[in-house]
């Protein structure tokens, strides 16, 4: 949705988003939307109901291996089946249209709603922050603490691995009440700079503040 510049999600860019933002762990963020918009688009020709047509597969042959397989959603086999778990409840809770989980509502409430789907709290706050940065709700909301933002912000402020909790607390710290203005310079940091191996601490513009990099 990020060519929107503010306006209102239709529902089938907003399903295809919500769909993406399920998928997105686990894997790098490109082959996420990638996937989701071939999968949308060529192996279910764009149908205006995404998730009826999902759930209208019984869950037995959508969790299948051939299933799994054949789409190609997910790297991991529960990648794909959460996909007809959440959607059956977007079906039965929201009428099948994604934008019924945020419109009106503050950061807040729409992470609740999606953590109560199934989307799970790290994805329930990404798929948030997508949805200010595009401009279909406002607020404040805090940064997903995957891999690389948490490596990130361990080895800056204590120099090693932290928790997820852990680097909550840190970016709270850093930027109280709307650290997800942090999530993806973070991100980028991680992937691109600050890797898990062999770090790259010399092209790092936070080198002078960062305990790792000078402990090294």
């Amino acid at each position: 949705m990020s060519d929107l510049n503010g306006q209102p999600a239709d529902k089938k860019s907003a399903n295809k988003f919500l769909l993406a933002c399920i998928l997105d762990y686990q894997m790098r963020y490109q082959i996420v939307w990638e996937n989701a918009k071939r999968f949308v688009e060529d192996d279910l020709g764009d149908p205006e109901h995404l998730w009826e047509t999902i759930t209208s597969v019984p869950r037995s042959e959508w969790e299948s291996e051939a299933s799994w397989r054949k789409h190609s959603l997910h790297r991991f086999p529960d990648g794909h089946n959460r996909v007809w778990r959440i959607g059956s409840r977007i079906v039965s809770d929201y009428q099948g249209d994604a934008r019924n989980v945020w419109d009106g509502q503050c950061p807040d409430v729409v992470v609740k709603r999606l953590e109560r789907v199934g989307a799970g709290p790290q994805i329930s706050r990404v798929t948030v922050g997508g949805l200010i940065d595009t401009g279909q709700i406002t607020g404040e909301s805090s940064l997903k603490a995957d891999l690389h933002t948490t490596k990130v912000l361990g080895r800056v402020f204590t120099g090693e691995k932290v928790s997820p909790d852990h680097a909550h607390q840190i970016a709270e710290s850093v930027l109280p009440g709307d650290t997800w203005q942090l999530d993806f310079p973070l991100f980028q940091l991680g992937l691109n700079v600050c890797k898990t191996r062999d770090p790259r601490c010399g092209e790092c513009y936070l080198r002078d503040e960062c305990r790792y990099a000078v402990a090294r």
